[in-house]
């Protein structure tokens, strides 16, 4: 027996009806430049077909008449600037959203009619197909990964029946409902709805239900990537039995691979539990630092005051004629860190006691007062994104030179000194528990890549403390004093006020460290 699912076929029907699906995905690429055989749905907001031409140099069908001196495909009209760029780039993404919501939408109900109980009656089946996804992936000609996200949150957020057949609701109602808002993107739904699934197994409906609510709360204003890491975060919170068995399993899939590619070089695939690979990161992540800094050109990040008096500065002095030129340092941060692993491995093979020749590494862990105690829950280590057990953390504080950072019951670093002009390295540490690496959101330059920056400056006053004070890698150091960014701290949470003419509402950015949102969240779920 099919599943029709009329109440998920009446909403999916509006927004077909709401994006005219078959005529209008044309007319939004007409808004971008090119002129649609379709007509538009008014009032929603795209550009009539009678004005696409006009409005932006195209003649007819898929051909460009003028811009970036292409005769046909998608150019660019010569009008388009930087403003009408964004405007057109955000009405795509409305669009590509509500075609992902209906798109969800869709494959839920082909899991429901293609699942197993039905036999050879089933959707996918009767096409020719072994499960809804790999017969969505050729409808949509999409890869098979991408489908199985579809179907993944689909079948998460679609209407349920029980085995006598009565409605059910949803496992993850609260989720649907901002897919279908254009909240959150498939993506992020499908980690929220993996880390949840896993957690469902030891933890009651209701605190499942309750940790949905907190992360689709925060989820709107993350990337995809920090709504992984908050739903990771979460679902260590609520299941807390479960950290030590995700470490043993992550211990079993540690592996380490070698290959000789045909052009002579080395593939090396090197699969490591997060207890080991914070400190492979740390390592690496110390020596790039260093590089990048022996790089920086000029004031370092406290403001052109802090570094000296102007007056001070004597001009600098013309090399000598014998002076080899300065070098410049072209290398990708990938090859930098290649360089780095390189470095630690020669020290180690030619070293007899490398321990003593090699730099220092920090590594920070931190965990509540409550997991120290007890041993159980989880802790997190600068630099990786996944979580290991309380009773890890514990080990490795005996067995290794760590820095433990015990968090009160509202999460703030505990005695944790301040100085009043320079930040100290205990400062540093407070900020970088706060920010993450460089705060600027959306930044995944670690700890090592950052430095500690007066948000105010020094030289007009502002304190060294923590108020005053935010991580920044050196791209956004420069951004924020080139373009004029502004920086406020509200609630321990850094945001960047864009200058008018990136955003003329100059609307807020969250910055920060998803981490520290997930502890705040962590505290709505308990």
């Amino acid at each position: 027996m099919e599943t029709t699912a009329p109440d998920a076929l009446a909403e999916l029907r509006e927004q077909l009806e709401a994006l005219a699906l078959l005529d209008s995905v044309h007319s939004v690429i007409g808004g971008i430049g090119v002129a649609s055989s379709g007509g538009v749905a008014p009032g929603h907001g795209v550009m009539p077909r009678a004005d696409v031409s006009s409005g932006l140099g195209v003649s007819s069908g898929l051909g460009v008449s003028s811009g970036l001196g292409a005769s046909s495909g998608l150019g660019v009209a010569p009008g388009l600037d930087d403003g009408a760029f964004v405007r057109l780039a955000e009405t795509v993404q409305r669009m590509s959203a509500l075609l992902d919501a209906v798109k969800v939408r869709l494959a839920g109900i082909a899991v429901q009619n293609s699942r197993s109980s039905l036999g050879a009656e089933g959707w996918a089946k009767r096409r020719g197909h072994g499960s809804a996804a790999a017969m969505l992936a050729e409808m949509w000609h999409l890869p098979r990964q991408r489908a199985q996200l579809y179907c993944l949150v689909g079948e998460a957020t679609a209407p349920r029946a029980s085995l006598t057949g009565e409605p059910l609701p949803p496992r993850y109602p609260l989720l649907g409902t901002a897919i279908d808002a254009q909240r959150m993107s498939v993506d992020a739904s499908a980690s929220v709805v993996r880390e949840l699934e896993r957690a469902r197994q030891r933890c009651a409906d209701d605190v499942v239900a309750i940790a949905e609510e907190a992360i689709v709360a925060e989820a709107q204003s993350l990337t995809t990537e920090d709504v992984a890491v908050l739903a990771r975060a979460v679902r260590d919170r609520i299941d807390y039995d479960g950290a030590e068995p995700r470490d043993e399993e992550r211990r079993r899939s540690r592996r380490l691979s070698m290959t000789t590619l045909p052009d002579g070089t080395m593939r090396v695939v090197w699969v490591l539990e997060p207890e080991s690979a914070v400190f492979v990161r740390s390592g690496i992540d110390a020596l790039v630092g260093r590089d990048l800094r022996q790089e920086q050109r000029g004031p370092r990040f406290d403001g052109p005051a802090d570094a000296a008096a102007p007056e001070a500065v004597a001009p600098p002095a013309p090399p000598a004629p014998s002076a080899p030129p300065a070098v410049v340092d072209r290398r990708s941060l990938a090859q930098m860190r290649a360089d780095a692993a390189f470095e630690i491995f020669r020290h180690v093979a030619a070293c007899s006691d490398a321990r003593q020749q090699l730099a220092p590494v920090t590594v920070v862990v931190r965990m509540s007062l409550e997991s120290l105690q007890t041993g159980r829950g989880t802790a997190e280590l600068d630099g990786i994104d996944e979580t290991i057990s309380a009773a890890t953390a514990r080990r490795l504080a005996a067995d290794a030179e760590l820095i433990p950072m015990v968090l009160g019951g509202r999460s703030e670093p505990l005695d944790l000194g301040r100085a009043r002009r320079l930040f100290t390295r205990a400062q540093r540490l407070a900020l970088v528990e706060r920010d993450g690496g460089c705060g600027f959101g959306g930044c995944e330059h670690p700890p090592s890549y950052a430095e500690a920056h007066h948000i105010e400056w020094w030289s007009r006053y502002g304190p060294t403390d923590l108020a005053n004070g935010v991580m920044l890698c050196s791209f956004h150091h420069h951004l924020v004093h080139d373009q004029g960014w502004q920086i406020t701290v509200r609630a321990n949470v850094p945001y960047f006020i864009p200058p008018p003419d990136v955003d003329p509402c100059r609307r807020p950015r969250r910055g920060g460290s998803v981490r520290a949102l997930a502890r705040s969240v962590n505290g709505e779920v308990t």
